[in-house]
Order: C-alpha cells, then structure tokens, then sequence
C-alpha cells in the first residue's frame, strides 16, 4: 500500500485518538511524570520510541483538535514561539544542509514530541489548583524514579541484579553509577538533581500552607533523589546541584525577600557530610570510583572530560563550515561517521553533550540564538511569576522559585550531558511556565 493511501486509511483512526486524548486531557496528562522517568525504556519499532512522548504527541494532537474545533483556546506564550521557531529551524536546516536528511527529519519529529510536553502542560493546566496537583503527582514519580535507581545500585553491589545501575569494573572513562529506567548515569543524575532541588528549596522555605502530607513527600523525595544524585556518580550533576543551590539563594533573597534558614539545612548537611565520608573512605568499587570523581570534579584532562573536549572541537569544525543554519537535526554522528554505520556509533555515545552547541551545530548561530532566548523566557517567566504571587500566594511562589532554581541548576549539567532532548527537562520547564500562566490568572481575578 502507498504512503498516501496508508494515510487516508488510518486518518480516522487517528482523529478519533486526538478525540480521545481531548477527552480524557486530565488523567492522560496525570501520567505523564511517571512515563518521563521510563525514559531508558524505549519501544523498538525500526526507531526507539518512548512512552512520554507518545503521549505527549497524543496530547498535542488533542489539543490542536480541540482548538480548529473552537472548543479550546491555544495558549502561547514566548516559551511556545521559541519552541515553534526552533523546530521551524531545524526542518530548514535538515532540508537544505543534512547529510542524512530522512533521519533528520525523524529526529525533527522526535525532537517536538518531546518540546510538545510543555505546550500540553502550560495549555492544560489553567488554574493553582491543577498546577498544584500535577506538582504534587510529580513528586510521587520523582520518589519512585529515585528510589528504583538506588534499590538497583544496591542490588547491583550485592550481586543480584547487572541492570539499573553499572556497577562493575571501576573505568574512569565509564558511566559508572545508578540509572534506573532512565538511559545511563548521566541522565539519571541530572533528573534526581532536578527533583532534589525542587524539594530541598520548598522545605527550606518551608511557606505557610504547606499540606502536611506533601511536606513528607518531599522531606522523602529530598533524600530520595539527593542519594540517587550521588549515587549517580556524575560530576555534572553535582556541580549542577551546587549551582541550582546557588540560584535558590539568590531567587529567594532577590525574588521573594527571603533568606535561606541555616539551622534547617544543618541536618541534611550533617547527613549527607556523613554518608560522603563512609563512602570516601569505602574499600568498595563505589568508595574507589567516588575518590576518583571526587579528585577530578574539575580536571579537565580527565578520560571523560578528554572524550567530551575531542568531541566539541570536531563539532566546532564543522560549524565553521555551516555557521548560518547549521548541518540538520542530530547530523553530528552521521558526518563524524563518514558514510559508516552512524547509528552505532550513536549507541556507543558519538553525539554532542552540549545543549548549546548541539544547537549551534544543528541549526547554526540563528537556531543558538533561538535556543537561549528560550531559556531567558523560561527564567523571565518564572521570575516575573514570582512577584505576582509572592503577598498573595506564598506557597506557591515559593515553589515557582525551587522549581526555577532547579531548572537553572539543570543548565550547567546540560553542558556535560544535555537533557534538552529528553522529557524530564520540558517537565520541569513546563511547571515553570503554568505557575507564570496561572499567576496572571491570579492576579486578574483579584482585581
């Protein structure tokens, strides 16, 4: 059967599924935090494809059905420009410029169902109480994405289990570490430093209103996803975590007139001190790889860094050739690869893990330029949100300001192993942008 024929035949079929998604927006949405963290299980159908997001796709589709019906309102706000601009960017870009361009355009499309989790959140959460409840679901997936992660890596020591968590002989130049569902240590690192300084920065604030029940998923979630941040092993993930530490202070003293209460950081401080130490001075692999870490969390000559420095001057390279649009979306492995099997060379970790400089590659100086005006929306967004909320709804512009917090934290570890492309970053961002939506609401409504 032709492709066009094929299309007509199951048009239908898909209308009736955006139908569907319409329908049942709310509960389809409440799942996907948990189908994010699922991001290491992918399902093979001649291209790996994962459950968050075909939901996002199916959510997006759902919505763009509602809205030429007229029965919704699209909201966009300047996140939502730049995700469209981007993915306008780099459909010219694998046009005119990829090597690959049916791959290209593959990962094109890979690329906005991941970008779709933000449209759907900001468009599908409309008032405090939803963002709040979503908020609340995605701490739950948080604590059993972490929890899975550690349960693994101790299985893993004692021999049990060879999945989860690599735990074998202590490389320097390997991701050693837990991962869980997620894809590798890198990944499963930078999702628990996310979720570890989301839930640190509300408890340390600790606003009024704050329920009891989510007081306690979070004093879990902290602990949770601050081991499975360690045990992650990742260097970017901890200095992410320094780093979103750092933004927390300066949001909350700037943002909120608030300073950071020592005397509520001394215990978690006190008991993270104490379990670095055992496993500083641990005979163990973990105790020999932490050392390793530990002595070179900024040396640059390191393997990994070596690896990471080899890679950025060969994509630099190659910007210099395309610096206007770019080479296409994801042409890094295949030019590389030089007509060979690219895609195994991208199982064996022959990509960009750079956030940044994937897009100057990708879609050149116009595509870097879209990219961080994106992430200064995010950040204006969220800060803005802050200001309106901060007399009225305290609670809530506390957790605007971890969230924020967090997601800067999650910038400097994308520069080591970017999660742009993955759904926990768009997660994140998205409860940023629907806190920004809803605190307009707020205030009109007020006055």
């Amino acid at each position: 059967m032709s492709g066009p024929a094929l299309v007509v035949l199951l048009l239908p079929a898909v209308l009736l599924v955006a139908l569907l998604a319409g329908a049942f927006r709310r509960p389809l949405l409440a799942m996907l935090p948990f189908l994010v963290a699922l991001n290491g299980l992918a399902i093979d159908i001649g291209v790996n494809v994962h459950v968050d997001q075909l939901l996002a796709a199916l959510l997006a589709a759902g919505l763009a059905l509602a809205v030429a019906m007229r029965r919704r309102r699209l909201y966009v706000d300047a996140v939502s420009l730049c995700i469209l601009a981007l993915l306008c960017l780099n459909v010219l870009s694998s046009a005119l410029n990829s090597p690959v361009p049916g791959y290209s355009f593959q990962q094109v499309l890979n690329a906005g169902s991941v970008f779709a989790v933000y449209v759907v959140i900001t468009n599908d959460l409309d008032t405090i109480g939803a963002v709040n409840d979503f908020f609340a679901t995605s701490v739950v997936a948080g604590i059993l994405c972490a929890t899975f992660g550690i349960a693994m890596f101790v299985l893993g020591l004692a021999g049990v289990t060879t999945w989860g968590a690599n735990i074998g002989s202590v490389d320097p130049g390997a991701a050693y570490g837990a991962y869980g569902t997620l894809v590798e240590p890198n990944v499963y690192g930078s999702y628990c430093q996310l979720y570890f300084i989301a839930a640190l920065g509300i408890l340390l604030l600790d606003p009024p209103g704050l329920g009891l029940r989510l007081r306690r998923r979070l004093q879990v979630l902290a602990l949770t996803a601050g081991l499975g941040l360690f045990l992650s092993f990742t260097r970017g993930a901890w200095l992410g975590a320094i780093c979103g530490l750092i933004a927390l202070v300066v949001l909350a003293r700037r943002g909120l007139h608030r300073s950071l209460p020592i005397r509520r950081a001394v215990v978690p401080l006190v008991g993270a001190g104490l379990a670095l130490t055992a496993v500083a001075f641990s005979p163990s692999s973990a105790g020999e790889f932490f050392r390793y870490k530990a002595a070179n969390l900024l040396n640059a000559q390191s393997a990994t860094a070596t690896v990471r420095l080899v890679t950025f001057v060969v994509a630099v390279a190659q910007v210099a050739q395309r610096p206007i649009l770019g080479w296409g979306t994801y042409s890094f492995a295949p030019m590389t690869a030089g007509g060979g099997d690219f895609k195994e060379l991208i199982g064996h970790g022959l990509w960009i893990p750079n956030f940044l400089l994937l897009a100057l590659h990708d879609t050149g100086i116009v595509g870097l330029g879209v990219v961080i005006a994106l992430v200064v929306a995010v950040i204006v967004l969220g800060r803005r949100a802050v200001a309106r909320l901060r007399e009225s709804r305290l609670d809530v512009a506390v957790t605007e300001t971890a969230l924020l917090a967090a997601f800067i934290g999650v910038l400097v570890t994308s520069q080591f192993a970017s999660g742009f492309s993955l759904g926990y970053w768009w997660l994140f961002a998205g409860l940023v942008g629907a806190y920004a939506r809803v605190s307009r609401t707020d205030r009109s409504a007020r006055s």
